[in-house]
């Protein structure tokens, strides 16, 4: 069950899958710098362009736990009680799932923040009013070319610190987690 077997859903879920291979094929970067440049540059646009190239990490490893979980005793073990095969997915099979998507959703979070940070250094990022770790870097840049380093270290640290600190985030998920 919840497989890639024959028939329509079968179809629908092979397709899908091959989708996401094609969108994971690329580099985030070169997608979204795709995006941006058919769409314009706006926050609602970034943001899209985000959750588009990232999403693929995300449903590869929720269907890889899907695919695991859908042959462990408790779900044999459901099924020979007969409850129902939506029952099933919906009690038993999704709820253990989630966890490892839960736990690298922050490894996620912390490649969006990179992602962001990266097309605003490239100059299509969120548009200048808006204070954005890119666009300070890219100003440090030049400076710290010549010898003036401090203007470009704090975004530099900033940008790191929360990258680690979502990192952190993993490690609190998976030492609260208690099957």
């Amino acid at each position: 069950m919840y497989g890639s077997k024959g028939g329509p859903l079968g179809v629908i879920a092979a397709t899908l899958g091959r989708t996401i291979d094609l969108v994971q094929a690329l580099p985030v970067m070169i997608g979204g710098l795709v995006i941006v440049s058919f769409f314009g540059r706006n926050s609602v646009v970034i943001a899209l362009a985000l959750a588009l190239v990232l999403m693929p990490f995300q449903g590869r490893l929720l269907r890889t736990e899907v695919l695991r979980t859908r042959n462990d005793g408790f779900v044999t073990a459901a099924r020979m009680s007969g409850e129902s095969e939506f029952r099933i997915l919906t009690r038993h099979v999704i709820p253990n799932s989630c966890a490892p998507v839960l736990e690298n959703a922050s490894a996620i979070f912390g490649m969006g923040i990179i992602f962001c940070a990266g097309l605003g250094f490239l100059g299509v990022g969120i548009p200048l009013p808006t204070a954005e770790w890119g666009n300070m870097l890219a100003d440090g840049a030049a400076d710290a070319a010549v010898g003036r380093w401090w203007p470009a270290l704090f975004p530099v640290l900033a940008l790191a610190y929360s990258v680690w600190a979502a990192s952190r985030v993993t490690t609190f998920i998976s030492r609260r987690r208690r099957f």
